[in-house]
């Protein structure tokens, strides 16, 4: 299974990407969010782990891969 993940995210995080090419600053991706926003994307993350192989999530930040050796 091939799937597209942190969909949920993607609005979120194209804008923070457009803005950065806008102003030409560095991305914030290596910097640690706060306790609050944290909580906020554990439950995005847990929310969307539900949905994977689910749900059809046609775009996404990520892509994730489910492989199975064959017996």
């Amino acid at each position: 299974m091939l799937s597209f993940f942190n969909t949920l995210l993607f609005p979120l995080v194209a804008a923070a990407r457009i803005v950065g090419k806008i102003t030409r600053k560095e991305s914030a991706d290596d910097s640690l969010p706060g306790p609050l926003a944290n909580a906020a994307l554990q439950k995005i993350f847990s929310l969307e782990a539900q949905m994977v192989g689910r749900t059809p999530m046609p775009f996404g930040v990520s892509l994730v891969a489910v492989l199975r050796r064959p017996a």
